[in-house]
């Protein structure tokens, strides 16, 4: 009988070892599965909350959780242990572990600008510049005089086609053909400004003191125009056109420019000037003017996205809700003409209408403008 069952058992040994390897092998692929299942449902749901996340991001909406959103928990535990202090930590550290893992979203309008940026050559980026799809950032800025130097000297570093222009045009060898269609600009934009602004005017008072328009307006084109070709010029080193630009400050009728602004540009000009080629009697006036001009603020740099950039630093993102969506981008450095110069400019309130200097200049500005013209006629004297 013994012998039997050891018979029966040494036969049946075989089987139970396939039965025992068989199950094991059953029961690995259950576990992974479920695990899997478990692993996929849990990064599915973190996708969504990220999605969601960032949904409310795009329309402004403060992170947070809506009654319609929260799900009931039930516990065993007293109510009392779960800390809100602690629940809020954890979601701002998860958050904050979200957005450094997943890019922003790039916003609709961005998009659809840098879309129409990279179809456009230069000189369409030149003759695009006071369109709205960029100039938008003027409604994101504090309300000031539109072609005061305090608002202008922030407004036109901040144009998208304004780092454009820089980018395409340094080093590019038809630069001067680039230079040529910003001088064109500047002149048009001057040539009968009065009764633009005097039609400009008469249309605000038959509206009510507001205008609506889906496009830009002659008036705001010339503004637009007249600084952003002011700065670019003088970004450009464009030597050349400095007899433009005094002609233009010097002008008896109303600019759409401030002149203060036109004046700092000639300035840098002016400190940036080659010596090579100029006859003695121009250097020393350079050196006159120079000396006397010594104590005016130098400008300071900005490093800022490039043109290419996904999100432009007046993203809401970056000024309201503090997201750093800056730190991996491409960047390029801008100068920004100083803050306090606008002391040197004034409005004149009595009669801007009548006044072609309404957005006066300091007497010493007006001093250093004839100085500097003095070098411009001898450096240039064709002009």
């Amino acid at each position: 009988m013994d012998l039997n069952r050891n018979k029966v058992g040494e036969v049946r040994r075989p089987l139970r070892r396939r039965t025992l390897w068989w199950g094991l092998s059953i029961v690995s692929c259950v576990f992974v599965a479920v695990l899997c299942f478990l692993v996929a449902g849990n990064h599915e749901s973190a996708e969504k909350a990220v999605d969601d996340l960032a949904a409310r991001a795009d329309v402004g909406i403060p992170n947070t959780v809506s009654q319609e959103d929260e799900i009931p928990v039930e516990s065993n535990q007293p109510e009392e242990i779960v800390d809100p202090e602690l629940v809020e930590m954890v979601s701002a550290d998860i958050i904050k572990e979200a957005q450094d893992v997943l890019p922003a979203k790039i916003r609709k309008h961005r998009a659809d600008l840098l879309e129409t940026l990279s179809k456009e050559t230069t000189l369409d980026s030149i003759e695009n510049l006071p369109h709205y799809d960029d100039t938008r950032v003027r409604h994101t800025m504090p309300f000031m005089g539109s072609n005061e130097y305090q608002f202008m000297r922030r407004f036109i570093p901040k144009l998208t086609r304004v780092r454009k222009i820089l980018k395409d045009t340094l080093g590019n060898p038809n630069q001067e053909e680039i230079i040529d269609a910003l001088m064109q600009k500047l002149t048009y934009s001057v040539e009968g400004y009065a009764e633009v602004l005097a039609d400009f005017d008469k249309a605000m008072i038959e509206a009510g003191g507001a205008l609506h328009s889906s496009e830009p307006l002659e008036y705001d084109q010339r503004q637009v125009y007249a600084t952003a070709a002011t700065y670019l010029i003088s970004e450009l080193r464009a030597y050349r056109a400095m007899p433009l630009m005094s002609k233009v400050y010097h002008r008896e009728t109303k600019i759409p420019v401030s002149r203060l602004f036109v004046f700092y540009s000639m300035h840098l000009l002016a400190v940036d000037h080659p010596r090579t080629g100029l006859s003695p009697q121009a250097e020393k006036a350079l050196d006159a003017y120079l000396e006397a001009a010594g104590d005016l603020p130098k400008p300071h740099t900005n490093s800022v996205p490039t043109s290419q950039s996904p999100y432009h630093e007046n993203d809401f993102r970056i000024t309201v809700m503090r997201q750093d969506l800056l730190k991996k981008q491409p960047k390029v450095e801008m100068r920004i003409y100083p803050y306090g110069l606008e002391k040197f400019e004034k409005e004149s309130w009595g009669t801007p209408t009548a006044d072609p200097h309404w957005l006066a200049v300091d007497p010493k500005i007006d001093e250093l403008a004839e100085q500097l013209q003095t070098f411009i006629t001898a450096a240039y004297p064709d002009n």
